[in-house]
């Protein structure tokens, strides 16, 4: 039989160009055991038993460049490939590191920076309000950010149950990436939004208190969530979200912002929740 086509720099063979080698479809799946990754993360996938010894050659050769980088060849295949069923995986290059990530995640800052719009005075005399909404305006720069929120919270959670995200902007960005995610979303909303019994939490605020409210039987007890919303400043709508997905049982993995007010000192206040800010502004 011949090998089938090569899957250079993630491009993934459609069923079609399986189906045109000799080496039926149905196979496909009992072949993941045959895939081979170089350490040039080029991935070959072969249908012919004969090609035992090479495989393993090939096999010997990954575990011998994991060994030499300090990583297990359980850990690397964890971190370094991701695999996208039914038919094939897109490879991640072995020696792509934190920097490239960081990079990555610089240059995504800058674009949504140049996105952001400012509008001095709004709504109160004194005030400068970013306008984040021209980002959702932008295509390829909302399919760039919805792309990096979840690598992110890929490389940094475990198994998630739902995507949560808070009253008004968060929902417009939070079913997207729960989608992007195959995840649930649940929404957390102001008080008398919600039907059926909800579970609620009050928190202080700079003029008064407000608050938060979310189905109590919407997410299961015991389940991890990922946080979102579109902007970190006191800290107080956050911290009450955690404290109200904690109340019915449910923790928060991880927190995603879009811009975090270094100024207004909220990080503390998620001192036990590891999160993601693309923007910062530190005045």
């Amino acid at each position: 039989m011949k090998p089938a086509k090569k899957l250079l720099n993630g491009n993934v063979p459609t069923i079609a160009q399986y189906t045109n080698c000799s080496t039926p479809v149905k196979k496909v799946h009992s072949m993941y055991a045959s895939m081979i990754f170089s350490r040039w993360g080029v991935c070959l996938l072969y249908s012919s038993n004969a090609r035992l010894a090479t495989r393993q050659n090939s096999i010997s050769e990954t575990k011998t460049n994991l060994a030499e980088q300090n990583v297990s060849p359980k850990e690397g295949m964890n971190k370094r490939y991701l695999f996208l069923p039914p038919f094939a995986p897109t490879v991640i290059n072995p020696r792509a590191s934190s920097i490239g990530m960081s990079l990555s995640l610089r240059c995504l800052e800058e674009k949504l920076k140049k996105a952001v719009h400012c509008y001095p005075d709004f709504p109160k005399r004194g005030v400068l309000f970013r306008d984040l909404l021209p980002v959702m305006q932008d295509v390829h720069l909302m399919e760039e950010l919805l792309d990096c929120i979840v690598s992110e919270c890929r490389k940094r959670c475990g198994k998630l149950s739902a995507v949560v995200a808070m009253e008004a902007r968060g929902f417009l960005f939070g079913p997207l990436i729960a989608l992007k995610m195959g995840l649930a979303f649940v929404p957390i909303r102001k008080p008398g939004k919600l039907p059926g019994k909800v579970a609620s939490v009050s928190y202080a605020k700079e003029y008064g208190e407000d608050t938060l409210e979310v189905q109590a039987d919407a997410i299961q007890k015991g389940s991890f969530v990922l946080l979102f919303d579109d902007v970190l400043a006191t800290g107080g709508t956050a911290a009450a979200a955690v404290q109200l997905l904690n109340s019915i049982g449910v923790q928060v993995a991880f927190a995603v912002f879009l811009a975090e007010l270094l100024y207004l000192k909220g990080a503390p206040f998620l001192k036990n929740t590891p999160y993601l800010s693309l923007l910062q502004f530190d005045s």
